[in-house]
Order: C-alpha cells, then structure tokens, then sequence
C-alpha cells in the first residue's frame, strides 16, 4: 500500500525566493543551444546578413538560427532591419545589451577551466 502525505509543506530547497538577480535574469536569456555562439559571431563581425552569418556559425541549421535570433531579437540582445527589396535584404547586430553581453563572453573566454 501506498502512502502519501498530503498538504506536507514542500522541502526549504523547493522554495521559490523571488530575488531580482540581473545575472540570473542574463543566464535565463542565454539558455539555450547556439544563442552565446551567435552574440559571439556577431560581436566579432558587426551587422550580418543571415546567409554570411549562417555560414560563419558551422552546423546551425537555418530553422535553428532563425528561432535564436527571435528569441535574442525579442529579448533586446539583437536588432533585426529588413529592406524591402526583392529577394529582401534582412540585416542583423547588436543591441548595446547585445554588446555588453559580448563583452562578458570575450572575458569569459580568457578563463582557462
């Protein structure tokens, strides 16, 4: 049989504390496969065009990099310009957040692990 204890208060490490920590914040924006390698790229070669930027980052699919610049794009790490032209002409960078958080991974790239 059986036994479950019901309205059993949940253990102190399941406590959710609700801190507003800027580097946890930062973290939760980054997770997520190719999303540090593609402000990487892009820190280290300026605007991109997609297709120039596809081909710098060697094995990201196209459906893969187009979600992770949304996601970056809609969290304000990226900026996104289109030219209405024919095929259009579809420009990404970043934003001056785009750029601090680039800055952080040129540093964290000097530490030797």
């Amino acid at each position: 049989m059986e036994t479950t204890r019901k309205n059993a208060p949940a253990p102190d490490n399941a406590v959710e504390i609700d801190m507003p920590c800027g580097a946890d914040r930062l973290l939760r924006k980054l997770w997520g496969q190719w999303k540090t390698h593609v402000i990487y790229v892009l820190g280290e070669h300026q605007a991109c065009r997609f297709g120039v930027l596809r081909r710098r980052i060697a094995g990201i699919s196209p459906k893969v990099l187009t979600t992770r610049l949304r996601e970056l794009e809609a969290d304000g790490l990226v900026w996104r310009e289109q030219e209405n032209t024919i095929p259009p002409k579809v420009t990404y960078g970043l934003t001056e957040t785009g750029l601090a958080v680039h800055a952080v991974l040129k540093d964290i790239e000097k530490i030797e692990v």
